[in-house]
């Protein structure tokens, strides 16, 4: 972002960035200006902190056509009053609200249980209200780990792999990384909320492009787990899953071991034989399937 205001000739001290995970600025302002992400939790809870924080603002809401949902249209009418759908052009148009008063602050936190541990989702965490299918179905086949050194959770997400890691095995360090600063946030609460912080072995959670912060902390896991994401926004991809599988042979030790949960159809099996030589098929399902590899 800081390379686009450089390159259009706009001072980089003009611009606060804010990560999701911070309070907002108590200060006023005089337009909000907004396009709805995919994740509806995420716009609806975006839009109920502006209007606990910044009632009366108008508020400009760019979005395209085709994803002017019921849910959208809900999300909101229930934050905003003075709503103007305005004329749409080029597939697109800017809705005009004004920010309602007195709204009631919800919890950043959706809490729900799972195989005894309590987890916590901020909205935009995939899966925000319930554990995600293919965690449950990993759990199923979780490996051995009691003589591992060190774990890397890429792709922590609300951290149930770690805190399941954390449960049970107690010496075991861990590190679970996340380019999402609500996923870092909700995977720390998880820790906290099953106590898990006072064990032997120490859990962390770092921001991180894929395996960037490894990198740059020197990290030599001896085991990874990952439950990698296909979609970016609207997009499915696969790119992001082929950069943490390469990228984890790169950072384990000779003979560390990498587990992997994935939708069956990807065919991370080739990706993996590819880059390690040999993908072992543990177990699968109508929908997921448990891989394993080892670095030798």
């Amino acid at each position: 972002a800081n390379k686009n205001l450089t390159a259009n000739g706009i001072n980089e001290d003009r611009v606060t960035w804010l990560n999701s995970s911070r309070p907002l600025p108590t200060k006023r302002f005089d337009l909000i200006v907004i396009r709805p992400p995919k994740n509806l939790n995420y716009f609806a809870d975006t839009l109920n902190q502006l209007s606990n924080q910044y009632a009366h603002t108008p508020i400009f809401i760019g979005v395209m056509q085709k994803f002017i949902t019921e849910g959208l249209k809900a999300s909101i009418n229930n934050s905003c009053d003075e709503v103007n759908p305005g004329r749409g052009e080029k597939k697109a148009r800017v809705i005009k609200a004004r920010l309602k008063a007195n709204q009631h602050l919800n919890e950043p936190y959706y809490l729900f249980n799972h195989e005894g541990l309590t987890l916590a989702n901020r909205s935009n965490v995939f899966s925000s209200r319930s554990i995600d299918i293919g965690a449950r179905f990993f759990l199923e086949y979780f490996p051995e780990l009691t003589n591992k050194q060190l774990m890397i959770d890429c792709g922590c997400g609300n951290g149930v792999l770690s805190a399941f890691a954390a449960k049970h095995f107690p010496k075991l360090n861990i590190v679970g990384l996340d380019e999402s600063y609500m996923a870092i946030d909700s995977a720390q609460k998880t820790i906290e909320l099953n106590q898990l912080n006072h064990r032997e072995g120490s859990t962390e959670f770092l921001l991180s492009n894929c395996f960037s912060a490894a990198f740059q902390n020197h990290l030599k896991p001896d085991v990874i787990i990952c439950n990698p994401p296909f979609h970016q926004e609207r997009r499915v991809t696969t790119d992001t899953a082929q950069l943490m599988i390469e990228q984890s042979y790169d950072i384990l030790t000779q003979n560390g071991d990498f587990w992997v949960v994935a939708n069956r159809h990807l065919n991370y099996q080739h990706t993996i034989k590819k880059v390690f030589g040999h993908c072992n098929w543990i177990e699968s399902n109508h929908k997921f399937v448990v891989l394993h590899s080892s670095k030798n």
